[in-house]
C-alpha cells in the first residue's frame, strides 16, 4: 500500500520540496531541516551527463527504487539488503547496517513520500524522492539504480541535488 503511495502521491507543491528542474538546470537542496551530511550508503554521488523522463537506462527503476524505500520503511532490511548491487551487499554485508546507516542518512523514519524525479545519469538512474520523516521534517534524498545481471539493483543513495 505504501508503495502506492510513494508512486501516486499528489500533494500541492511547495516551493521547497519541488521536483528538480529539468536536467540542464542545477537542483538545490529541498530538505527543510539542516543536512549535515553530504553522501550516505556507497554511491559517491558522482553525476555526469543526465537524462529525463523516457531516457531511463534501467527499465522500472522508478517502480524499483519505491519498492526498495518501501522494505526499509517497513524495517525489512533483508529484501532491501537483497536487492543491492554487488557492491552494496559488499559495504553492508549485514543488512542491519544497511537500515541502520539509511536511517542515518535520512534523519529519521519515513513517514510518508513520492517520487519527484527520474533521470538517467552515466547509464544508471537516478530516482529522488521528496518525504516527510515522522517528525514532520521535509527531506529529498536520490536513490541510484543500476542494471546487474540484467536486473535492477539498488547502488547508492545520495543527497539530492
Amino acid at each position: 500500500m505504501l508503495i502506492v503511495l510513494l508512486l501516486t502521491r499528489d500533494d500541492d507543491p511547495d516551493p521547497q520540496a519541488a521536483p528538480s528542474p529539468p536536467a540542464s538546470s542545477s537542483t538545490a537542496e529541498t530538505s527543510a531541516a539542516p543536512t549535515t551530511e553530504a553522501d550516505g550508503g556507497f554511491d559517491d554521488g558522482a553525476e555526469g551527463g543526465r537524462t529525463t523522463g523516457a531516457d531511463l537506462n534501467v527499465p522500472g527503476s522508478p517502480e524499483f527504487a519505491a519498492g526498495w524505500v518501501e522494505a526499509l520503511i517497513a524495517r525489512d532490511a533483508v529484501t532491501a539488503h537483497q536487492q543491492l548491487c554487488a557492491d552494496g551487499r559488499a559495504t553492508f554485508p549485514d543488512p542491519a547496517e544497511l537500515l541502520a546507516d539509511f536511517d542515518a542518512f535520512v534523519g529519521g523514519q519515513i513517514a510518508q513520500g513520492s517520487v519527484a524525479d527520474a533521470v538517467g545519469v552515466d547509464g544508471d538512474d537516478h530516482i529522488t524522492f521528496a518525504v516527510t520523516l515522522d517528525g514532520g521534517e521535509r527531506r529529498t534524498f536520490t536513490v541510484v539504480v543500476v542494471e546487474e545481471q540484467g536486473s535492477p539493483a539498488v547502488c547508492g543513495y545520495l543527497e539530492a541535488g
